[in-house]
C-alpha cells in the first residue's frame, strides 16, 4: 500500500548510487533504474523522510561519436541542456546541464531502487551508438554532506559497448585537486568522466564566446598566464554559475604545461596526445598559431601552412625522432627517460619537544646511488614543518630552505655520504 505509514529506518553514513540499467523507447523517452544507500548499503528513501538525509540526484546524458579517420577518440554530444546568462545578464546560451522536469518512481517499498524519467524527449536517437548516462547526488547526515558520482554506458539497440573516450582519469586530477569539485552545487561532481559529458564543442561561454569543450578550457586554464593570449594583453576569464567572471590569466602548472602525461592518464591517454595532434586541442595552448589567412597581430601563421582540418597535421608532428616530434617537443627533465633521479628520504626527526630546535635526519640518492650534497649542493632542497601548534603567526614562515637562494639553518653529514641532518633555524 503506498499510502501506508512507513516505519523509519535507521542509516549511517554515507552514499552509494549504482546504476542498474538506462534505455530509450522508441518515442525518445529515457528511462534509468537505479539504487541509492548509505556507506553500509543500508537503502535510503530519496525524500530523506523514511530515512534520515534526502537525496538529490541529477542526470545528464550524451552520446559518443565514433573514432575520427585517424583513430583519435570521437567526441560526446549532450542531449540535456539548460540556459545560462552572461555575466551582464544581456545574452544567453544553451550549454549541455542536467536533465530538468524529469519525474521518479519508487520500485517495490524501501529497497533504495527508483526509476527515473526523463524531462527531455529526445529525437533523431542513433541507437547504434554508444551512450553514457551520468549521475551525481548529494546527501546530507549527520552535518556532512557525502557525494557520489556514477556513469553508465550503453548502446540503445542493446549491443555491446566497444567505442570509449577514455583520456584524463580524475586520478591523474586529483594529484592537485583533490577532491575535484567545480560547479555551483558545491563538491557534487568530482569526476572527470561527468566534466566530458557537458563540456564537449556544443558548449561556449555566454559572456565572451570561449569554447567550454575540455580539452580547449582545461589545456588554456593550466597554461595560464604563461598563455599566448594572456601574455598579448587578453585575459582568459570563465563565466562562473553565480553569473561572476573567473579570470585563469594568472594560473601556472607545477610540473610544466607541456608535461601531458601528467593528466593524460586514461587508455587512449598517451595516444591522443602523441598520435593524434590537432589544431583544435594542441591550438588551445599555442594559441599564437593561426591555421587560416586571416589573424591578429598577435598571432603567427601556422609554419606548415594553412590547415583546412588535421589530416596533415601528422606528416610533420611525429610522435618521436626529430625536433617536431611530439615527445621531444613538451620533454621536461621528469619525462625524460634518461633524467637522473633525485631522492630523499625522512628517516626521523628528533628534538620536537617544546622549546627544543628540531633535527631532521635524511638521505638523499640519485640513481639510487648516495649523493654528496655538501660537495655539489642541489639547486634547491627545502623542508616544512608544521603542526596543532599556536606558535606560528601569520608573518613567520614555517619553509625552510636547506640549499640554494635564501638557504639557513644547519646542514651536516650523518655518517657516511648521503645521510645528512638537518638543523632547523
Amino acid at each position: 500500500d503506498a499510502t501506508a505509514t512507513r516505519d523509519h529506518v535507521t542509516t549511517g553514513p554515507g552514499l552509494k548510487l549504482a546504476v542498474q540499467d538506462a534505455a530509450i523507447d522508441g518515442s525518445g523517452v529515457v528511462k534509468v533504474d537505479f539504487t541509492i544507500t548509505d556507506g553500509a548499503g543500508v537503502p535510503l528513501d530519496l525524500k530523506g523522510v523514511d530515512t534520515d538525509g534526502a537525496v538529490t540526484p541529477k542526470f545528464v546524458l550524451s552520446w559518443l561519436a565514433e573514432p575520427n579517420a585517424n583513430g583519435s577518440p570521437g567526441a560526446y554530444t549532450a542531449y540535456t541542456m539548460q540556459t545560462h546568462k552572461s555575466v551582464d545578464g544581456t545574452k544567453s546560451t544553451q550549454i549541455p546541464d542536467a536533465d530538468t522536469n524529469g519525474t521518479f518512481a519508487e520500485v517495490g517499498v524501501g529497497e533504495g531502487t527508483y526509476t527515473y524519467t526523463f524531462g527531455t524527449a529526445l529525437g533523431n536517437v542513433d541507437v547504434t551508438k554508444t551512450h553514457t548516462l551520468g549521475v551525481w547526488a548529494s546527501r546530507s547526515f549527520g552535518g556532512a554532506e557525502y557525494v557520489a558520482n556514477q556513469t553508465f554506458d550503453f548502446v540503445p539497440n542493446g549491443s555491446a559497448v566497444t567505442n570509449i573516450r577514455d583520456i584524463v582519469t580524475t586520478s591523474a586530477c586529483n594529484q592537485c585537486h583533490n577532491p575535484l569539485a567545480q560547479h555551483e552545487d558545491g563538491t557534487v561532481r568530482r569526476d572527470v568522466k561527468l566534466c566530458v559529458l557537458c563540456h564537449t564543442t556544443q558548449a561556449a561561454d555566454p559572456s565572451n564566446g570561449n569554447a567550454l569543450d575540455l580539452g580547449v578550457m582545461i589545456h588554456k586554464i593550466h597554461r595560464g598566464k604563461s598563455l599566448p593570449s594572456v601574455l598579448a594583453g587578453m585575459p582568459y576569464q570563465l563565466t562562473e554559475d553565480d553569473a561572476t567572471l573567473d579570470d585563469h590569466s594568472d594560473t601556472w602548472f607545477p610540473t610544466g604545461v607541456q608535461n601531458c602525461r601528467m593528466c593524460h592518464q586514461g587508455t587512449q591517454g598517451k595516444d591522443a596526445y602523441q598520435k593524434y595532434p590537432s589544431r583544435t586541442y594542441c591550438g588551445a595552448c599555442h594559441d599564437s598559431t593561426s591555421f587560416t589567412s586571416s589573424f591578429p597581430s598577435w598571432q603567427h601563421l601556422h609554419p606548415g601552412g594553412i590547415q583546412v582540418d588535421d589530416s596533415q597535421c601528422w606528416q610533420c608532428h611525429i610522435v618521436q625522432g626529430t625536433q617536431n616530434a611530439i615527445e621531444n617537443a613538451h620533454a621536461i627533465a621528469a619525462t625524460m627517460p634518461n633524467a637522473p633521479v633525485i631522492d630523499l628520504q625522512i628517516k626521523s626527526v628528533a628534538n620536537t619537544g617544546p622549546g627544543q630546535t628540531p633535527i631532521v635526519h635524511f638521505t638523499v640518492t640519485k640513481n639510487a646511488q648516495p649523493l654528496d650534497v655538501l660537495t655539489t649542493p642541489l639547486k634547491s632542497m627545502a623542508a616544512l614543518l608544521a603542526g596543532p601548534t599556536s606558535d606560528y603567526a601569520q608573518t613567520q614562515p614555517i619553509q625552510y630552505v636547506i640549499q640554494g637562494s635564501g638557504a639557513t639553518g644547519t646542514l651536516a653529514l650523518d655518517g657516511a655520504i648521503g645521510s645528512y641532518t638537518y638543523t632547523f633555524p
